[in-house]
């Protein structure tokens, strides 16, 4: 568990258990997030980030236990209100229709609107100041199918900053990213969580989630997650051990830093 914060949990597991057919990904897992909060979810490739980030999202079903928001279970809430409470990015944009990036990031929207209601003057300019925070502004008019995978995922992020919901569970945000953008797209979560909302991630960097996350969840793959903040979870022994791979630790510049060994 994660150290105690006072004032209600934003989003809490309880007894949670998640399977991929007869592996258990996860365990017995109870934890909670506060507004505020910016977790990352570190593990080794299978190790059930995606399905824990979906199931926190309602995506899926747990094997065993429950997902609350603001203390409700999931099944209790409308699909609209709860568009309106929690986000989802997938790792990957799969688009059937050829589409506008301006277009395709007002879906985010959507669940402010009155049903059979058209977005107006006021959400297009929502939409075109949210794509130029994410380095997207002069690109209204493309088409998302001529996108790169980091432009794609950066509509995404768009999306869901249109939406604002006050819980953000992205998986693979800075996927297909280079450097600059990476480090953009880490202090814009930052930024969220400061703002007073809760923001999920999974990430491969382990450098970009010591710098930009408070907290972190590092699954073993086996069923085991663990749970507290980045400057306690990320040592060197529980990244080998979750990684399956000796980690060492070099500190300069004032932080410290993660490297495989050999």
């Amino acid at each position: 568990m994660a150290e105690s914060v006072t004032g209600e949990a934003m989003i809490e597991a309880h007894g949670l258990a998640l399977n991929a057919g007869a592996r258990s990904l996860v365990k017995d897992f109870d934890w909670r997030a506060h507004a505020g909060e910016f977790w990352c979810v570190l593990g080794a490739n299978g190790a059930g980030k995606t399905t824990l980030l979906r199931a926190l999202a309602g995506l899926v079903a747990p094997a065993r236990g429950e997902v609350l928001i603001k203390g409700r279970a999931l099944a209790q809430w409308e699909r609209h209100a709860l568009a309106l409470e929690r986000g989802f990015v997938a790792q990957q944009a799969h688009d059937a229709f050829d589409a506008g990036v301006l277009e395709t990031a007002l879906i985010g929207r959507h669940p402010h609107l009155d049903p059979w209601t058209w977005e107006g003057a006021a959400d297009v300019a929502a939409a075109r100041a949210v794509l130029a925070r994410v380095g997207l502004e002069g690109y209204e008019a493309r088409s998302v199918k001529t996108l790169s995978g980091g432009e794609r995922q950066r509509v995404s992020l768009a999306t869901l900053l249109l939406q604002d919901p006050r819980i953000c569970l992205l998986d693979e945000p800075t996927s297909h990213q280079d450097v600059a953008q990476q480090a953009t797209v880490s202090a814009l979560l930052r930024g969220l969580a400061r703002e007073g909302r809760v923001v999920i991630a999974a990430l491969h960097d382990i450098n970009l989630a010591a710098r930009y996350a408070t907290h972190a969840l590092l699954l073993d793959g086996a069923g085991t997650v663990s749970a507290g903040p980045v400057a306690h979870m990320l040592t060197a022994e529980n990244l080998s051990r979750i990684y399956r791979h000796p980690m060492q630790v070099v500190s300069g510049q004032g932080a410290d830093w993660f490297f495989p060994q050999g």
